[in-house]
């Protein structure tokens, strides 16, 4: 089967999972509505298909895997609201429909995305077995710390104070690791920390978490710049195209990678899936 189509097949289960979550979990206030309308106006959902891929792997369990799953979706959607809030990026459209500020007001669209942080971590606290709490705290604090000031808030803060300023390589990939690797950090490390898996793979899956995370950005980006929407950065600097740049990314993190490697060589193919997209 093709990386899209398993995407594709993927989505459809993922998105029945959510639906049941929220019906189970989400009122009909005006604030669950700007919930629910964030989590369900569309989505790849390629971060909890990740999540999924390596749970398989490692041989978690469905409930686990659905819970780390879900977790990472609302974390995924809460940065998306807090984004296109007009302090941040200040966009009107998300996946070509109104952003939650629009059509929900500004005030509703921040206590909605603070709230899905907190459901977030439900989830994981309710879905969990007791019996994993060692491992359960780990992850929870690595949620925390890849939220925070050493993550995707950071990240954001850089992004913003950089705008309309020169920047260098390094700079732009440190900001891309914030903004977006550190999630990825979440959706690699999260199953093989439930697995209580060695510091070994632990520190590949970081590495590899760490490079999906820029690939994926710079790809992003550079779509943006080839399709007139204007990225905030070039990518023509040190003399290193974007897709040099990715392929060297990707190189490092799965050429003598026990898991990420030849063993798996799924991940090598998503890399490129990610770097060759055309949306």
């Amino acid at each position: 089967m093709k990386i899209q189509d398993e995407i594709n097949e993927f989505r459809k289960n993922f998105n029945i999972s959510l639906k049941d979550y929220i019906d189970k979990n989400i009122g009909n206030d005006q604030l669950d509505k700007a919930i629910k309308y964030s989590l369900t106006i569309g989505g790849k959902r390629i971060r909890p298909f990740i999540v999924k891929k390596i749970s398989d792997l490692l041989k978690l369990s469905s409930k686990e895997c659905i819970a780390l799953s879900l977790s990472v979706e609302l974390i995924h959607t809460y940065t998306l609201i807090h984004d296109d809030l007009p302090a941040m990026d200040n966009d009107d459209l998300r996946r070509g429909k109104p952003s939650t500020h629009i059509k929900f007001t500004e005030a509703n669209a921040i206590l909605a995305g603070n709230s899905i942080f907190s459901l977030a971590i439900s989830i994981l606290i309710k879905e969990i077995s007791p019996k994993k709490n060692h491992l359960l705290i780990k992850i929870i604090n690595l949620l925390c710390d890849i939220s925070g000031i050493n993550g995707l808030a950071k990240g954001q803060s850089l992004d913003i104070e950089m705008q309309n300023k020169k920047i260098t390589l390094n700079k732009l990939l440190k900001i891309n690791e914030l903004k977006t690797s550190k999630l990825f950090e979440f959706c690699v490390l999260s199953p093989f920390i439930l697995k209580n898996s060695s510091t070994t793979l632990i520190n590949e899956a970081k590495l590899f978490a760490t490079n999906l995370g820029l690939v994926f950005q710079i790809t992003d980006d550079f779509l943006d710049i080839k399709n007139n929407q204007g990225a905030p950065y070039l990518y023509k600097l040190n003399n290193k195209s974007p897709k040099s740049i990715c392929s060297q990314l990707i190189d490092e993190c799965t050429t003598n990678s026990k898991f990420f490697g030849k063993n798996n060589s799924f991940f090598n193919e998503f890399l490129y899936y990610i770097l060759d997209r055309k949306t």
